[in-house]
């Protein structure tokens, strides 16, 4: 819910809040660690399945264009 109500400058503040509450559950070694991994599953990852999706969609049409031309 976090990644449509961040604008692009403010994804810092993001980090801080999921730090602050990371750190009540995960010691505070490794919450840097912790913070990283969540950012990179919750961001990252709906970026590159977004591409993917996105790519079998035009490969899709595009060869349903191809077959109708035929």
């Amino acid at each position: 819910m976090m990644i449509p109500l961040t604008p692009p400058g403010g994804s810092g503040v993001a980090e801080i809040g999921a730090t602050s509450l990371y750190s009540l559950f995960v010691p505070s070694a490794i919450v840097g660690v912790f913070v990283l991994l969540w950012r990179l599953i919750f961001y990252y990852l709906n970026i590159l399945l977004g591409l993917l999706s996105s790519l079998v969609i035009v490969r899709r049409e595009f060869l349903a264009r191809a077959k109708k031309q035929r």
